[in-house]
Order: structure tokens, then C-alpha cells, then sequence
């Protein structure tokens, strides 16, 4: 996962959404 993408969801508004987390787990897949 680049640490980039992740400092943004970091700080992304619906860091906490069911589905912004499931986006996050398939993110950390690849």
C-alpha cells in the first residue's frame, strides 16, 4: 500500500463508513 494513499485515508471524512473500510481491506489486498 503506498504510504501516500494512506496518509489521505488517514485523514479522509468517512475514514469510519463500513464501506470506506471495506474499500481500505481490498486496498490492502493488492
Amino acid at each position: 500500500m503506498n504510504p501516500k494513499n494512506f496518509a489521505v485515508i488517514l485523514n479522509y471524512p468517512l475514514f469510519k463508513s463500513p464501506i470506506f473500510l471495506k474499500n481500505i481491506k481490498n486496498a490492502k489486498t493488492k
